[in-house]
């Protein structure tokens, strides 16, 4: 490839006279040569024109490209305008904005791969492009140093303006300040929608006031943003809504949501404002007024202990009604202690009062006014009444006469009344427990834990104790294997002594040390044996509470499990009876039967007392 040398650059401009129509062009010429300084002849070249503002390294506002073919002396032409555009378009050059430099490329072999021949700045013959554009002069428009003005109306559109700047089209007008082609905003008039005022920025454009007609409308966000705000030709505001029917119409479509948000308060009146709102960032207020005076207000607090009040009058002193956190009504109180709190009389009138009645309620808690219930006359001396939630019972005389340790009590027993014992029922939650036995007085028994205690082996194994399988005998068999276990301890503990002993004496009489319990040629040092080495299990655990025996086990079941009663769970249950020395009495309570099992077996574990 030859390298190119020069690029000689012959610029001529040609222009009609200044009233003539401005050519969008001018003509360039040169001579391609290669490094030797050679003329290149008839060869395919490619040319690149780069027109740059300000200075020879500024902004490149115009760009593009040519191909051409040199003739026998190496010379090519072309028109800077009339190639292909690659940055900018040639007509929207604005030639007043100068100075500008053209940057010239060359590819000798015709493609695109362009080398810089240099940069010249433009001289005074292309600014007859930015003159073709005031082709006349006009003696209407004076200019100074810095100012161009005139006093006439102009027109754009018609010739016969009708104000200061009359802009005029068939169907739309339109008025634009522009920083670029995605950064303008506009006035526009069309015959169809009437006034629209909108903006682009960065390409996203917004329509945020349109007058249609004799409505306004106020829009915001992006292109087809939905309409948020109205108002119509008979000055009803419109907000969420396109007809509004008074003078503010608010709505949401939405939910959830607020259409009216009042961080303060809101003054409602016929005429004007006078009310006097709470001084207090935590507390918002509903003002009611009447020409212009506070007549009522709705106070609402937005703090923690938030609450509704209703006040009458021009001041907020004493709230006629209020509503708690809790959702407590209070009349005449601002802090109500149960559902309605009235502090104050009350009248209650249905048409249904009069003198005497009194206020009842059915199954479902309606009230209403009824006569008095009327007492039943008595038929003995010291016979007492009581009321049921239905009517009036008698309770009858007591027994004879009696005094001291035998006179009878009369007792409430589950709400009513009675002469004598109040029998426990089954199932009865005393002392923390259910009851699921009641002896033949009626006011004692035996009581279960309401919950089951740890799973648990029966106990020690190591020697065997007298229990019962009988009711009422749960407690004594514990008593009866705590003895049994420390008299097999207190025997365990004796062997151990005279075995040491016999150590003792054995070592004294050889003359020797005892060292760790024993010494040479008297046998090992004596073990104590532990008769629990395992601990004590279920029946030897201390406390109020005890192991049920057999018999109290199978009431539990019967009188409790099978009734739903007791929380119990349908598997195995330990009683505190032994059936051998290895083996205690439990009872299965997924069907009740009673079998024995080893005392290592680990089993549900319920205790019981008695109260």
């Amino acid at each position: 490839m030859k390298a190119l040398l020069a690029c000689l650059l012959l610029i001529s401009l040609s222009f009609g006279t200044l009233l003539a129509q401005t050519p969008q062009a001018f003509n360039y010429q040169g001579v391609a040569r290669d490094a030797g300084g050679d003329a290149v002849v008839n060869t395919a070249i490619g040319v690149e024109f780069q027109l740059h503002q300000t200075s020879a390294g500024g902004m490149v506002v115009y760009s593009e490209t040519h191909t051409s073919t040199t003739n026998e002396h190496g010379l090519f032409s072309m028109e800077v305008g009339n190639g292909t555009p690659t940055t900018g378009t040639f007509a929207n050059i604005d030639w007043s904005a100068g100075p500008y430099f053209l940057e010239v490329g060359l590819d000798p072999v015709g493609g695109s791969s362009y080398t810089s021949m240099g940069t010249q700045q433009l001289q005074s013959v292309p600014y007859a492009l930015h003159a073709g554009s005031a082709e006349t002069a006009d003696t209407d428009w004076t200019e100074t140093a810095s100012e161009v003005y005139t006093l006439k109306d102009v027109g754009i559109g018609t010739s016969s303006p009708q104000a200061l700047l009359d802009l005029r089209n068939g169907t739309s007008s339109e008025m634009r300040a522009s920083l670029s082609n995605d950064h303008w905003a506009k006035f526009q008039f069309t015959d169809s929608e009437g006034l629209r005022i909108e903006a682009k920025n960065t390409g996203v454009e917004f329509r945020p006031v349109l007058l249609i007609g004799k409505e306004l409308r106020f829009f915001s966000g992006a292109g087809t943003t939905p309409e948020r705000m109205r108002i119509s030709s008979s000055g009803n505001v419109g907000v969420g809504t396109d007809a509004p029917a008074a003078k503010l119409h608010t709505r949401i479509n939405s939910a959830p949501g607020a259409s009216l948000l009042a961080r303060t308060g809101l003054f409602l009146d016929n005429q004007a404002q006078n009310g006097t709102f709470p001084n207090n960032p935590n507390e918002v207020a509903l003002v009611f007024g009447e020409n212009g005076v506070a007549k009522q207000a709705i106070l609402g607090a937005t703090y923690a202990n938030d609450h509704l009040r209703f006040y009458t009058g021009s001041e907020f002193n004493a709230a006629k009604v209020s509503i708690d956190h809790d959702g407590r009504v209070g009349i005449g109180t601002e802090s109500p202690s149960a559902r309605l709190d009235v502090v104050g009389s009350f009248q209650l009138q249905d048409g249904t009062q009069s003198a005497g009645r009194v206020l009842t309620s059915d199954a479902n808690g309606n009230a209403s006014w009824s006569n008095a219930a009327s007492l039943p006359s008595g038929t003995q001396a010291g016979e007492m009444l009581y009321w049921d939630g239905t009517g009036w019972v008698v309770i009858p005389a007591g027994p004879p006469a009696q005094y001291g340790p035998a006179a009878p009590t009369l007792r409430y027993c589950n709400g009513v009344p009675t002469w004598g014992a109040c029998t426990v029922p089954l199932g009865a939650i005393v002392n923390g427990g259910i009851v699921f036995y009641v002896d033949g007085t009626g006011e004692h028994g035996l009581i279960a834990k309401l919950t089951n205690d740890a799973d648990d082996f029966w106990g020690c194994s190591s020697f065997s104790t007298t229990t019962s399988a009988n009711v009422g005998e749960g407690a004594n068999n514990r008593s009866n294997y705590q003895l049994a276990r420390l008299q097999a301890e207190q025997a365990a503990q004796a062997a151990y002594i005279a075995a040491q002993a016999q150590v003792n004496q054995c070592c004294t009489s050889s003359m020797q040390t005892i060292v760790n319990g024993t010494c040479s040629g008297c046998g090992p040092a004596p073990v104590f044996n532990d008769p629990c080495p395992s601990g004590d299990g279920a029946i030897g655990q201390t406390g109020d509470w005890y192991m049920p025996s057999s018999g109290e086990l199978n009431l539990m079941y019967t009188n409790l499990h099978q009734n739903g009663l007791g929380n119990f769970s349908a598997q195995s249950y330990w009683s505190s009876t032994q059936a051998s020395q290895t083996q205690g009495a439990a009872v299965s309570f997924s069907n009740g039967n009673n079998f024995n099992a080893v005392k290592s077996a680990n089993y549900r574990v319920r205790r019981i007392k008695a109260f």
